[in-house]
């Protein structure tokens, strides 16, 4: 009796673990590789008061990842020129996804090459900070390489690194689309300097932005006076100066 009860007992035990198995294994937080392949557009908006260069850049994209899926790529950040020509960036990334968002905070260098109009990325870092949907509590870390054309704000993008402490993620599968489809396995300044000219959405570039304030250098360098010139204009306003004198001591008639 007592041995036919301890075996419903255990019975039970198992049949209640074995349908609580699935849900632990559906909850439980997951770690992986994270590596996202993208075509990437940046415009600029300047003056940017929201950053210190008063120069501030938007990055949107398309790509693909062997764990998320498609995914849509939207950025912020602020830009820093230096006098060699190279440039800071730090900003806000979001990766969207079937399973929802992914926050992530990066920064880097922006350096020229032999190629016109062709910058890479260099000593780059992001972290995640978080998302929403399977992704809230989620963590991670890694680096990316690439870069833009910077007349036509056309660019790429390759994400490399872990993600840690997200949920089951939704199947998405690869929906690839002519941008993405061009990916090449190479993100090197001849990749990107191989891609179509055209930009991919409107705004100012980085090469528009640079020409422009160029521009505005030039009329800021504009020869001044010869010295003649100067010495005829000072006597003038000197002429000026006296004659407000004069006037200030005459005194109205009463």
């Amino acid at each position: 009796m007592k041995t036919s009860v301890m075996n419903r007992t255990i019975t039970s035990a198992l049949l209640m673990l074995s349908m609580a198995a699935p849900l632990a294994i559906s909850t439980n937080a997951r770690s992986a590789a994270l590596s996202v392949s993208s075509v990437i557009h940046e415009t600029i908006a300047s003056p940017d008061f929201g950053c210190g260069s008063f120069v501030g850049g938007t990055i949107t994209g398309t790509g693909i990842s062997s764990l998320l899926g498609q995914v849509s790529i939207s950025a912020k950040d602020c830009i820093t020129p230096f006098p060699d020509g190279h440039f800071s960036f730090a900003g806000k990334m979001t990766f969207g996804t079937a399973s929802g968002s992914i926050f992530a905070d990066y920064e880097g260098l922006f350096t020229p090459t032999i190629l016109p109009s062709i910058f890479l990325f260099a000593d780059t870092s992001f972290t995640i900070t978080g998302g929403t949907g399977s992704f809230q509590n989620a963590k991670g870390s890694g680096t990316f390489i690439g870069g833009e054309n910077i007349d036509s704000g056309n660019g790429l993008l390759l994400i490399a690194g872990n993600i840690s402490n997200y949920a089951k993620l939704k199947s998405s599968g690869l929906l690839l689309n002519s941008l993405t489809t061009a990916l090449v396995g190479s993100f090197d300044a001849a990749a990107i300097a191989a891609l179509d000219p055209t930009p991919l959405s409107p705004g100012t570039t980085l090469g528009q932005y640079l020409a422009t304030d160029q521009n505005a250098e030039v009329l800021a360098d504009t020869p001044v006076p010869e010295p003649m010139s100067l010495a005829l204009l000072g006597i003038g306003l000197a002429s000026f100066a006296v004659a407000r004198r004069r006037r200030s001591f005459i005194q109205p008639l009463i």
